[in-house]
This record gives structure tokens, sequence and C-alpha cells, in this order.
């Protein structure tokens, strides 16, 4: 990540008959990408995503135990 290059992961709530469905219509309504303006890209932080991204899911862990669950992750992930 370069300097003034910032991650926010936001949750959205999406009505829809079912999970595909409900991907779809996030994606529709999320901004393009632009080189122009702030949004750089966007992912969907979850295993079961249908938007081809190529960026890991997310990993939520309780307050205060973000350094310890870095720990475990990384000791388990890499020999």
């Amino acid at each position: 990540m370069s300097a003034g290059e910032h991650i926010i992961l936001v949750g959205f709530n999406v009505l829809a008959p079912d999970w595909h469905e409900a991907q779809r219509r996030l994606s529709a309504v999320l901004p393009k990408p632009d080189a122009q303006g702030p949004v750089e890209c966007w992912w969907i932080a979850e295993d079961d995503r249908i938007g081809n991204s190529d960026n890991n899911s997310a990993v939520f862990v309780p307050m205060g135990e973000q350094q310890a669950t870095t720990d475990l992750l990384t000791h388990r992930t890499r020999p």
C-alpha cells in the first residue's frame, strides 16, 4: 500500500431473494473504479464471492485481539 492509500471496510445489508442476486445488485450500484476518482478498487471480502475478486477474504476478530490473531494466522499460513 502506498502513502495516501487507505483501505476502509464497509458492510451493506442488501435485499434480494438469494446470495448471488444480492451480490449482483450490490455490484451494480457500487462505483466503477476510476483513476480520476477516490475509489481505486473495491472487492467483496468474503470467501463466497461471485465478483471475481482477486483479494483475500476478511477476518473479523474481537476488539483487542488483532495482534494475537495476526500472529496466529501468519503462523498457520506460512511454513
